[in-house]
């Protein structure tokens, strides 16, 4: 049919014939040959266009519905093209609406296992509230993290859309944020002034993770701990081991022994610090040691209770600029601070070694070493396992480095979330969360990077008086025509990311209704305290209440040994090579896609190759999302087999076959029965009576929030009960019988179950159980 909008009144009047429908007629509805089926007002015509356009959709769907042998890739490639159509909210009361959003993640191009999870589970809890009858609204969206440029953000956001897409999530995509949109910039900008007049933000010289490579300081999340057992270089030095240093006392009277990893930060000992209690040391304490390779430089030997009496040989050495231990005892002992490194990791001026000056730090460890033995002043060099701090970006060695940063005084947020106390949580996750809440610190939010939330705070140049602007051309006006210069750092992204139950729906724009929190929020345990304790912060501070109800962590993902996902040992799995399948040399080839090593590259080709053989088979999107769900039964970490992804194709190839079943035995496609009469036969009550055990324990799971328990149940009843048991009864019954109306009285009962099931299911296999009801 063809919808017909005239450009005026009096057009479609004299069109349709005034006198047949009047003059008021706006719009009609056509079909092909013109005859008119309806006409009215625009509103009218619109709606009943829209119905019309509808059922003709499903009508469409329901013939092109797959049928024969199960095959995943066809159900999702029907149900793309037929079924999925951008949410659009038709809420009869928003107020009312459950709020949810989808964590974001960053705009890499490629999304991983974990976002596959987090996707899985919420959008499970969606499909069910809906089922339920209630209003739902679920925000997607992206975080800018992991992008240096403006060029290729269009690009990447779409990718992760179709990506997220792929998964079945039923998401308000009208309500997609990007946390550098127009809108969410301005909530940035509203927090961070709310907090500048809150007398919450101020600069301050600090130990900060500071990444050479990206020339900006990180934050601790953005630190990945790398394990060294044995020796090995990395970026030019040697790691995996442990370097004894003698220091002679001034006085000639003996020597002090300490031990270190790092020995390129000798030329920046300022101090050697041993425990107050320690007798070898007590009578050394306020006396002095030579320096080892700067003859003008003694160091006070001082008295510290951070020093570990039994490790090493009890005595430290104080690196006050470069160690954030080294730092805080600096400062309780009043000891003078000497940077020694520049932003770019090369030895200044002020480390007192010329020869040293403009050298990479790491690279000039082994000259180190050399001037220390040559000094007499090398004891032993031992092997000692360690964890080294590296950029989760770029790899490199993370240093240590005081810098002058924007912080938030975080202490104050914290205790309003704590006097509250209103979010629902696990006992294990609530120990956690007092644990991160109740010592909180300061939070390092500037950046040194140029992508992202600049900090909107202003000065005069040649000034040192910092203000608040919300615009440049505020902070002029603020000047009174002097020349101003806005701070060039940007803000940490999970600033961004922190008010997202707020900006996400509009705040501040739309500030005039209610606060209403998030149902929930569903996330990682690695991000409880710099993420989710973070928007409990802030956005209780901006409106005075809690930014969501209840807090659920699912298992971190690791791989089926138990090891982190990492692309250095080859485990990292992209849930699209699940989906769709992927050959050993594509996982191979996209190694080659990062910052790996060769040696790396070569190791986690071999791993891929013991793993995957024969490559990963296409499960589809359905298998991944029930497997993942089903995993959750697992503590903390979710330990990723793939096989657990075939046994869940398993249960959708079994629920498929029984549709097969019905088919065959009716001598006619399934939906040919017209709500036949229902036997009164003791399995078909047994059956019955499992179904609702199910339908019990699948409704007890969601309220619980123990979702493995409902995929659980669902494989027992389908595999066990229904196609083991039950159908094996049918099969007998069926035998002899050639009549339709006589077959399709047998099977109403499994008719009843499979739509049913189509509902219990959908949830977790949402494609499956559509393609179910298009069938039936």
């Amino acid at each position: 049919m063809a919808w017909v909008v005239p450009a005026s009144s009096t057009v479609i009047s004299r069109e349709l014939d005034a006198t047949d429908y009047g003059n008021d007629v706006s719009g009609a509805i056509k079909d092909a040959k013109g005859k008119v089926y309806i006409c009215g007002s625009l509103y009218l015509i619109g709606q009943v266009h829209r119905l019309l356009q509808v059922a003709q959709l499903e009508d469409t769907a329901r013939k092109n519905v797959p049928r024969g042998p199960y095959n995943p890739a066809l159900i999702e490639a029907w149900a793309n093209k037929y079924l999925s159509k951008e949410n659009t909210r038709r809420l009869t009361d928003s107020s009312i609406a459950k709020r949810f959003i989808l964590p974001p993640p960053n705009v890499t191009g490629t999304l991983h296992i974990g976002h596959a999870l987090t996707v899985a589970i919420q959008d499970a809890y969606v499909r069910f509230f809906k089922f339920q009858g209630e209003q739902v609204t679920w925000a997607p969206g992206m975080d800018h993290a992991g992008i240096a440029t403006q060029t290729v953000v269009a690009k990447m956001l779409a990718k992760q859309g179709v990506d997220i897409r792929r998964l079945g999530a039923d998401l308000d995509w009208d309500l997609e944020y990007f946390t550098l949109d127009e809108e969410r910039s301005e909530a940035v900008i509203e927090a961070f002034g709310k907090l500048w007049q809150d007398g919450l933000v101020r600069r301050d010289v600090r130990m900060v993770n500071w990444s050479d490579r990206l020339q900006s300081v990180i934050s601790d999340i953005e630190v990945d701990s790398l394990v060294v057992d044995t020796p090995k270089i990395i970026q030019g030095a040697e790691f995996g081991k442990i370097w004894t240093i003698a220091y002679q006392m001034v006085d000639r009277s003996g020597k002090i022994c300490v031990q270190t990893t790092r020995p390129e930060t000798v030329p920046g000992d300022r101090a050697i610090a041993v425990h107050p209690d320690d007798e070898r040391y007590k009578d050394l304490i306020g006396k002095c040691v030579q320096h080892p390779l700067l003859s003008s430089v003694s160091l006070p030997i001082v008295a510290d209770a951070m020093v570990d009496p039994l490790f090493g040989t009890g005595a430290v050495k104080l690196t006050p600029a470069h160690d954030a231990n080294d730092y805080a005892a600096s400062r309780r002992h009043a000891i003078e601070l000497v940077t020694i490194f520049d932003k770019h990791g090369k030895f200044l001026p002020s480390c007192g070694l010329p020869d040293l000056v403009g050298h990479d730090r790491l690279e000039s460890r082994s000259k180190v070493v050399e001037k220390l033995a040559a000094a007499g002043a090398l004891i032993t060099v031992q092997q000692h396992s360690l964890r080294l701090g590296v950029c989760s970006r770029t790899g490199a060695v993370i240093e240590p480095c005081l810098m002058p940063q924007w912080f938030i005084h975080m202490q104050p947020l914290a205790d309003k979330v704590l006097q509250q106390d209103t979010i629902q949580m696990s006992i294990q996750t609530k120990r956690e969360w007092l644990r991160w809440l109740e010592n909180v610190q300061d939070w390092c939010v500037s950046r040194q990077l140029v992508w992202g939330h600049r900090v909107p705070l202003y000065r005069i140049v040649n000034t040192d008086g910092w203000f608040f602007a919300r615009s440049f051309a505020d902070a002029q006006k603020a000047a009174n025509g002097k020349p101003i210069v806005q701070e060039s750092d940007v803000l940490d992204t999970w600033f961004s990311s922190g008010i997202l139950p707020l900006s996400a729906y509009g705040w501040p724009r739309d500030d005039t209704s209610p606060w209403r929190p998030l149902s929930f929020i569903e996330s990682g345990p690695d991000i409880l305290f710099f993420w989710l304790a973070r928007m409990a912060m802030l956005c209780t501070h901006f409106t005075g209440f809690a930014p969501f109800k209840e807090i659920l962590l699912h298992p971190l993902v690791r791989d089926s040994q138990g090891r982190k996902m990492s692309k250095s040992l080859g485990n990292v799995l992209d849930p699209l090579h699940i989906i769709d399948g992927c050959s050993l040399e594509e996982l191979q080839a996209a190694l080659a896609v990062g910052n790996l090593s060769a040696g790396e590259v070569s190791r986690a080709s071999q791993d891929l190759a013991r793993s995957y053989p024969q490559g990963i088979q296409a499960d589809g999107a359905d298998a991944l999302r029930f497997a993942l769900v089903d995993s959750t039964v697992q503590d903390s970490t979710l330990n990723l087999d793939i096989r657990s992804v075939k046994a869940a194709r398993y249960v959708g190839g079994k629920l498929w076959n029984v549709l097969n079943f019905i088919e065959f035995h009716q001598q006619t496609q399934a939906s040919s029965c017209v709500e036949p009469q229902n036997r009164s036969q003791i399995m078909d009550h047994w059956i019955l009576q499992r179904l609702l055990n199910l339908q019990e324990d699948v409704h007890e799971s969601f309220a619980k929030r123990t979702l493995h328990r409902a995929t659980s149940s669902l494989r027992f009843f389908i595999v066990n009960d229904l196609c083991d048991t039950y159908l094996e009864f049918l099969k007998y019954d069926l035998k002899g019988l050639t009549s339709h109306e006589e077959r399709c009285k047998v099977l109403a009962t499994l008719r009843q179950i499979m739509v049913e099931l189509s509902l219990l299911i959908k949830p977790f296999m949402p494609f499956l159980a559509d393609s179910v009801t298009y069938r039936l």
